[in-house]
């Protein structure tokens, strides 16, 4: 097989370029390293266009600023504000300056690990999100800051209590982690009022029962309810997380818990600009034929176009207009 989009690695160095012919021992080693996915070149693909939201390298620049970031606290060193500011400015250029309406979900995060990665996987979901409410670039700034630096409160929990799945976690020295992260940013003036109440409020809930100050639904900012759900659902679907759940699965969880857990706004406009099955996925279709999705149609993130391949020859099949196809696999 031939490589269609260069592969980087953690830091953001190349390690495959596109146009390279895998071997085995290449194969071997991305799996070892969280690299379960990748594009390659074959004839049924062949002008299928794959837009990403973010380029690779800003994934695994912030990813690594994450990292530093989270290293600044524990050796008690200043956190690195103006570097995380320049990412989420970067972050905000590229998800603007994307125009298309559904997005890929694995566009939307960076398989490495359940606390770098889901920093930037938050901020990248939230930020996107909040281009779709309509928040201009200044909102989308502290927005964007806020969502990147929600669990910095972390860095001062011990390490075997910091990793875990606060799905199921409950116990005090966990939920402390917002009001220790909110403390962190107090003193720096840099960190607009509303990137710190993120952190210390992105475990609220519109029905009153969350995290530290159980703040009712109608008093909660958007921006804290726009990264509560971004939060969730990058934690439900990581590959590294013990809660892992096919994408499906998790949506129809946000959906569940919509109104509860949940704002059913940001979860209704994130869900409607969310690509189920993106451009380049392989699909199996109730009539038992399979082929590649070429195309999507908008506010229909379950009947994309298919390509179909059939007896050596390729149709296209729109599932919006044959409503008695579905995906089934």
């Amino acid at each position: 097989m031939v490589l269609a989009k260069t592969i980087y690695d953690v830091d953001g160095r190349i390690l495959l370029n596109s146009g390279s012919l895998l071997k085995e021992k290449y194969r071997a080693r991305l799996i070892e390293m969280d690299i379960t996915e990748i594009y390659i070149e074959d004839s049924i693909s062949q002008g299928i266009e794959v837009k990403s939201v973010v380029d690779q390298k800003l994934k695994m620049a912030g990813r690594s600023l994450a990292k530093k970031t989270f290293g600044s606290i524990k050796a008690k060193k200043d956190i690195p504000f103006n570097e995380v500011q320049d990412l989420v400015s970067e972050l905000i250029d590229q998800v603007c300056f994307n125009t298309e309406d559904l997005m890929r979900f694995d566009d939307l995060r960076v398989n490495r690990d359940a606390l770098y990665g889901h920093s930037f996987n938050v901020a990248l979901i939230s930020v996107v999100i909040g281009r779709f409410l309509g928040y201009d670039e200044l909102e989308l700034m502290k927005l964007g800051t806020g969502a990147f630096l929600h669990d910095i409160g972390k860095a001062l929990l011990p390490d075997d209590i910091a990793g875990k799945n606060p799905l199921n976690e409950s116990g005090k020295t966990f939920t402390a982690h917002t009001k220790l992260g909110y403390d962190l940013l107090s003193d720096i003036y840099e960190v607009s009022p509303l990137s710190k109440y993120i952190v210390l409020s992105h475990h609220e809930r519109p029905d009153g029962l969350g995290y530290p100050n159980a703040i009712n639904g109608v008093k909660l900012h958007q921006f804290a309810k726009i990264v509560s759900a971004a939060n969730v659902f990058d934690i439900l679907t990581n590959s590294t997380g013990v809660a892992k759940m096919p994408i499906y699965q998790a949506v129809e969880y946000l959906i569940a818990m919509s109104g509860t857990l949940f704002d059913k706004l940001v979860v209704d406009t994130f869900i409607r600009h969310l690509a189920l099955f993106p451009n380049g996925s392989q699909v199996k279709l109730s009539s038992g034929e399979k082929g590649v999705v070429s195309g999507q149609n908008k506010n229909a993130p379950t009947r994309p176009i298919v390509k179909i391949l059939s007896n050596s020859s390729a149709r296209l099949e729109n599932l919006m207009s044959n409503l008695s196809l579905v995906i089934v696999g």
